[in-house]
């Protein structure tokens, strides 16, 4: 008698091309669907990341002004024709309100023991190549807040250095504006800190508009456009909230 051993019988079939498409493209509907989520995710990180910031910035003006007889930061002379500072042994000429985009220049060395090249001054990398912050410093601590109104501004003679305690609400006049985000959200969201150290990237719904001349055309002013947190109506007495 012969023995005949026998072999399962397995089914070899693969995937044909029409099932192969299928997986595909529900891959691809999958992928689709995620990106919008993931991408959203990483914004709101990064928008955390920057609020935080901007909050620890608003924090140490609040000690830099318990250092110098309650006065925010003041670089310039009202009534120079130009100052000049030396960043690294170059010089760096400035009008009077140019405090605004030059803060960290003096900033960086005198309170925060770093340089003006270091990130946590800077909204956008790329900003990091240049002495000009992209964090921008509110305007309106640097004039009285008569020059903030229609009816009573009169010009250079309003210029002068504030106080932090002349601030009327503290948890609703901005200190900064993240301008990069600013400019790349396309003016849809305002990343701000306020004098109480918090911080909030407010929807342009939420923010106040300031004074529509900015600081005026006098010689030692440039920004000539409203712009969230820097140029606010009434000064340090108004609110960008």
């Amino acid at each position: 008698m012969s023995i005949h051993a026998s072999s399962p019988s397995f089914d070899r079939r693969g995937f044909t091309l029409l099932e192969t498409l299928l997986v595909i493209a529900l891959i691809g509907i999958l992928v689709t669907l995620m990106l919008p989520m993931a991408t959203r995710t990483k914004e709101l990180a990064s928008m955390a990341a920057l609020t935080a910031r901007l909050g620890s910035h608003a924090k140490v003006i609040s000690s830099y002004a318990q250092d110098y007889r309650d006065y925010m930061p003041a670089f310039t002379d009202p009534k120079a024709t130009y100052t000049v500072l030396y960043v690294e042994d170059e010089p760096v000429r400035l009008v009077y309100f140019d405090t605004y985009w030059s803060w960290h220049l003096v900033l960086a060395g005198l309170v925060y023991d770093s340089t003006h090249r270091d990130g946590m001054f800077y909204d956008q990398a790329a900003s990091g190549l240049a002495p000009v912050t992209d964090i921008l410093y509110s305007s309106s601590f640097g004039a009285s807040p008569a020059f903030w109104r229609d009816t009573t501004r009169t010009g250079p003679d309003q210029w002068r250095a504030m106080r932090l305690g002349e601030v009327q609400f503290p948890s609703q006049k901005a200190v900064y504006l993240a301008s990069g985000t600013w400019r790349e959200s396309r003016y849809s969201l305002a990343p701000l800190a306020f004098c109480d150290g918090s911080a909030e990237a407010l929807t342009m719904d939420e923010v106040a508009w300031g004074y529509p001349n900015g600081t005026g055309n006098w010689p030692g002013s440039g920004l000539t456009a409203s712009i969230p947190g820097m140029v606010t109506i009434d000064g340090v007495l108004g609110r960008d909230r």
